[in-house]
């Protein structure tokens, strides 16, 4: 981060806690009520999904390099895993030229 950024980050977080009123402490749920609303609103909704989404997209990177798979190879199992346990016959196209 840029020292601008981050200066005007650090602003930013004294003038949330300033009017919050804590003194410069500031919990992560007032910090995200503050941010994003109040939880079931629209916006922290939306925030909270895409937030799960990240978690799921690194887990699942963390699986596969403990693996030690290419993007790839681990579609490829996927695809096999689906196909082999869903029954379908859903792959239509081959794996054998390399993208």
């Amino acid at each position: 981060m840029k020292s601008k950024e981050l200066k005007a980050s650090r602003k930013n977080i004294t003038a949330i806690s300033n009017e919050l009123g804590n003194d410069h402490v500031i919990t992560h749920e007032s910090m995200k009520d503050h941010l994003f609303g109040e939880l079931g609103s629209l916006s922290r909704n939306a925030y909270e999904q895409g937030f799960e989404a990240f978690k799921l997209g690194l887990m699942i990177k963390g699986l596969r390099e403990k693996q030690h798979l290419t993007q790839l190879l681990f579609g490829k199992n996927l695809l096999l895993f689906r196909f082999l346990t869903d029954g379908l016959p859903f792959l239509f196209f081959s794996f054998e030229r390399d993208i």
